[in-house]
């Protein structure tokens, strides 16, 4: 988005923009059009392969690493300490 720092409705419409059109959407948004192209890709092979929670899982990634800088999987690490 255009701010350095997004505010709380950027972020909502990334949020919407993930679970009502495709996984990937927060980065097409943010100008990354290869990762969102990548993110999108993937969201629908997981939704093949692993069903709903695949597709979830890809877009809980896409947004977090739009709105962070970090995939999923850095955040649960510095949860569980490690």
């Amino acid at each position: 988005m255009a701010n350095d720092r997004p505010s709380a409705i950027d972020n909502a419409v990334k949020l919407f923009g993930e679970a009502a059109v495709v996984p990937g959407a927060s980065q097409l948004l943010d100008g990354n059009i290869q990762a969102g192209a990548a993110y999108t890709v993937l969201g629908l092979a997981a939704r093949v392969l692993i069903g709903p929670i695949g597709i979830f899982l890809v877009a809980a990634d896409s947004y977090s690493r739009s709105v962070s800088g970090k995939h999923l999987h850095e955040h649960l690490r510095g949860l569980s300490g490690s």
